[in-house]
């Protein structure tokens, strides 16, 4: 071969070594995405699906596998938050995330208990005065700099009350039941809010959970007199009429909580024997007068609808040395249709839905600071979504309620009830 055709040959070599490398680079490229993350403060800590990332004057730069990726941004003092962010096949991606302050929570008093969601926009009961006196608060947000204001704040009741270790309220909030130390029943009529004409009546005994449907139209409840009888009883306010529909003995169900479903058509009754495997979920309907399996393997803690009643969060027994929580969330159709446990150690009576059915606000204990940590969580995806409220102290927290424009979480703790802004 003469040098013409060698020069020839090694250009149409690097040629095609050219094209090859152009070609796979471009492979490459088009089957990655770029993505320029920038973060305030500057030293927030940056999680991309669980891989924490060191950033540079608050900006880091990586690549991706095109697809929907997990963003944890979090600083201390700031609200954290997690997102879902889709990046594309060649994409040069710029995200922005800025954390606000960690607004202080505001106090609403130092001595209170039994804190539940009040019967008007923004509102909320708590047992107060060392369980004397039932107080009433709305709160909203100042039009100018969007922290919490106290718009109401007063006593529903005088010091009347006593030995309470129970309420449930009326959905319109105008009566409630009073379960007394020694599980008698009263029932409480405050709605004229005079003071005077307000009365508290006996209304049961040998009575177990109560449940007053969200509809108003009745009462159920276990009831348990010590003669053998182990019934669900449907009853009218003034428990002078009542209906036997289900004999739970004959199910093995022992000492049940029961709750109803938002439209009022279903009822969860949830074992509480000591036996935990032996404690399943049932569901009755109040139509049909059925009751029915829920869940085919016990264990069950706890049950609660969501709020377009079609799913059931539910809380499954499950000890861990290294955690003081024993409940697992899990949630579930109510048609018996997507499970989908969701890896998270927390009591249901600090969890709440969103209107959405779709998140919950649950307050869980973390590992890491040993004290609870309140954020938003994504019951579809298993992940945070939303904010994340971490250094609110040295607290466990007793419940929580969530604001009804979801602008504000209420939690009570042993100091008494707060108030926090999270969006």
């Amino acid at each position: 071969m003469n040098l013409e055709l060698k020069k020839i040959a090694l250009s149409l070599y690097i040629t095609v070594f050219a094209i090859a490398l152009a070609i796979l680079g471009a492979i490459w490229y088009f089957t990655r995405s770029f993505v320029t993350i920038k973060v305030f403060p500057t030293e927030a800590t940056i999680r991309i699906d669980d891989k924490v990332f060191k950033t540079q004057n608050g900006i880091i730069k990586t690549v991706l596998e095109p697809g929907t990726h997990d963003i944890i941004v979090e600083a201390q003092d700031r609200i954290g938050t997690s997102k879902k962010v889709d990046f594309s096949r060649g994409s040069n991606k710029n995200v922005s995330i800025s954390l606000t302050e960690m607004p202080q929570p505001i106090q609403i008093s130092s001595d209170a208990k039994m804190t539940s969601h009040g019967n008007d926009f923004n509102s909320f009961y708590y047992l107060g005065e060392n369980g004397h006196t039932l107080f009433r608060v709305k709160l909203g947000l100042d039009d100018k700099d969007q922290t919490i204001k106290t718009i109401e704040h007063r006593s529903i009741t005088d010091t009347k009350l006593g030995n309470n270790k129970e309420i449930t309220w009326s959905p319109k909030g105008e009566l409630a039941l009073f379960r007394k130390n020694n599980n008698d029943i009263n029932l409480f009529d405050f709605a004229k809010y005079d003071f005077v004409h307000q009365t508290e009546t006996f209304w049961g005994k040998n009575i177990g959970s109560v449940a007053w449907a969200p509809d108003n139209s009745e009462i159920a409840y276990y009831y348990n007199p010590g003669t053998g009888e182990e019934s669900l009883i449907l009853a009218n306010i003034a428990n002078n009429n009542i209906t036997r529909v289900a004999d739970l003995g004959a199910y093995n169900i022992k000492d049940p909580i029961l709750h109803w479903s938002p439209d009022s058509e279903w009822l969860l009754v949830i074992p509480r024997s000591n036996d935990y495997p032996s404690n399943k979920i049932y569901l009755f309907n109040a139509y049909s007068r059925s009751i029915r399996e829920f869940m085919a393997e016990g264990a069950q803690l706890d049950a609660v609808f969501s709020p377009d009643s079609n799913k059931i969060l539910f809380s499954t027994y499950h000890k861990d040395p290294a955690n003081p929580v024993a409940g697992t969330l899990s949630v579930m159709d109510r048609d018996n249709n997507n499970l989908r446990s969701l890896n998270l150690r927390a009591d249901l009576h600090k969890t709440v839905w969103s209107k959405d059915s779709k998140h919950i606000v649950v307050a869980a204990y973390d590992q890491e600071s040993n004290h609870d940590e309140i954020f938003r969580f994504n019951t579809e995806t298993g992940e945070k979504d939303g904010f994340v409220l971490r250094n609110l102290g040295d607290i466990t927290i007793n419940n929580l309620v969530l604001s009804d424009d979801e602008k504000m979480v209420i939690y009570e703790t042993k100091d008494g009830v707060f108030a926090v802004k999270v969006n």
